[in-house]
């Protein structure tokens, strides 16, 4: 008796169904109650290592005979004949043809029976070699970051997507957690409100530069808090690393000897300016001319080393005044070749007496600042740049709009900064090497003063170098468009 043919439309789905099954992309299998296997695909005969015209040496095998003998696959089928679980899915490892293990997710479900009719399990088979690979080299970063972290005296976290990842011992004490509690917490929620947007951009923008915000523990006080961070790929994603150190001793060592010296500083300008006035009048009485060669000599050393203390103690105060705010800052637009052409005028005559040319390049751009302080800046870069370039080199100058920023620089000739020093030659009193002050002059606050007036301005103050070829000066303030939009 012949079996009747299936209904055009039937035949159509189920040629449809053939097609997808052979040419499917993850491994597709049937097996009866014992586990044999009754049909599979190319996909999965391929992930098990056997290519073509060696397919039939699978049929019939189990899927037990296939599998790793660590792994519990005799209770999986049972489970789902007994009707335990709609469906399985589980990681396990298979038989390669060539001996080796392959690492493989695979959904198992019974297919519909009708009464008298075999069960057969339908599994699809998916290859997760690589994936396993990736997850187990990522378990390997962390724990080498964890070992770091347990080992470092800065607070380490690691964050995915701004949400913490993982935080070593020290972290966990810094802010008042207890170990593993951190954990799935944003990463801005480790500093005051008003900083979290700053630190979010800083981290997008990939920052490596340590900066200063002000961390929240878990108590909710607050504290000092330095950050350096990186990003680095861990398992294929993108995570931020980033270690922390509370930096609230060193703020009041800080400010206790800021305040000494401006108290010293307070304490020796009226006499100061006293000595020099008398000083001044000694060298206007007619009597002077009566003084011998060395006499006059001594005198005009004291003449010259009082105004230099002078200016010493002027330039403490002022570094002060601007860094506690007390210094109001009167801005408007300005055009930028305004405050250049001021700044060239103050300091053309040091330069054509050290035989540097000034090279200036022009721009239109117009900032939103105060001019005098911003002249101030400038004219301390270029004494800078003139002091530090061979006779005969070339100063430039120039300003450039970048968005909502004027960016300012200036480009010397001389030795170069060494990398350790790029960031600590912004401090007070610090310069490149100790002999700068004997040799070239100064006091070492020029930059310390420029840097506290770009500040106020909510710009940025920055220096690119290496020894031997040069420095370029840069600071940035706002456009006056800028600050007039945000203003209206």
């Amino acid at each position: 008796m012949r079996e009747a043919a299936p209904p055009p439309g039937d035949a159509r789905e189920l040629r449809e169904l053939r097609t997808f099954f052979d040419n499917a992309f993850v491994g597709v299998t049937s097996a009866d109650a014992e586990g044999r296997l009754l049909r599979f695909n190319a996909a999965f005969a391929r992930l098990l290592g056997y290519g073509p015209g060696e397919e039939g040496e699978l049929l019939g095998r189990t899927l037990a005979s296939l599998s790793h003998p660590d792994e519990p696959h005799a209770l999986l089928l049972p489970r789902l004949l007994a009707g335990e679980a709609e469906g399985l899915r589980v990681e396990k490892r298979y038989r390669r043809r060539d001996g080796s293990w392959v690492w493989a997710r695979v959904s198992a479900s019974l297919a519909p029976a009708g009464p008298g009719e075999p069960r057969v399990t339908v599994g699809v088979v998916e290859d997760i070699t690589e994936e396993r690979r990736t997850r187990e080299a990522l378990r390997e970063s962390e724990a080498r970051l964890r070992l770091l972290g347990e080992a470092s005296f800065e607070g380490i976290v690691v964050s995915m997507g701004g949400y913490i990842r993982d935080t070593s011992p020290v972290f966990d004490q810094m802010f008042g957690y207890a170990p593993g509690e951190p954990l799935g917490l944003p990463i801005t929620a480790m500093v005051v409100p008003e900083e979290q947007e700053r630190v979010a951009t800083l981290a997008r923008a990939d920052t490596r530069e340590a900066y200063e915000t002000v961390g929240v523990r878990k108590d909710g006080t607050r504290f000092a808090l330095e950050v350096r961070g990186r990003s680095l790929e861990l398992g294929g994603r993108t995570a931020r690393l980033a270690a922390l150190r509370d930096v609230s001793e060193r703020k009041r060592a800080e400010t206790l000897k800021d305040q000494l010296i401006s108290t010293a500083s307070h304490e020796l300008r009226s006499p100061l300016t006293a000595i020099r006035g008398s000083l001044q009048l000694l060298s206007g009485l007619g009597g002077i001319g009566a003084l011998g060669p060395q006499e006059r000599e001594l005198l005009e050393m004291a003449q010259r080393n009082t105004s230099r203390l002078l200016r010493l103690v002027n330039g403490v105060l002022d570094v002060e005044r601007l860094e506690s705010g007390a210094t109001l800052l009167e801005r408007h637009a300005v055009p930028a070749r305004e405050v250049v052409s001021a700044a060239l005028e103050l300091t053309r005559a040091s330069a054509d007496a050290a035989g540097i040319r000034l090279e200036v390049e022009p721009s239109s751009a117009v900032a939103w600042a105060d001019p005098d302080r911003l002249t101030q800046v400038l004219v301390n870069l270029l004494a800078n740049a003139v002091k530090f370039s061979p006779a005969g080199s070339t100063v430039r100058l120039g300003t450039v709009q970048e968005s909502e920023r004027v960016r300012f620089w200036v480009q010397d000739a001389g030795r170069g900064i060494p990398a350790d020093r790029l960031e600590s030659i912004f401090e007070r009193f610090v310069q490149v090497d100790a002999s700068d002050a004997r040799e070239k002059g100064g006091s070492g606050l020029g930059l310390a003063i420029a840097r506290a007036i770009v500040h106020q301005h909510e710009g940025r103050i920055w220096v690119v170098s290496a020894v031997g070829e040069g420095s370029t000066f840069h600071f940035t303030v706002p456009t006056a468009a800028s600050a007039l939009a945000r203003s209206g």
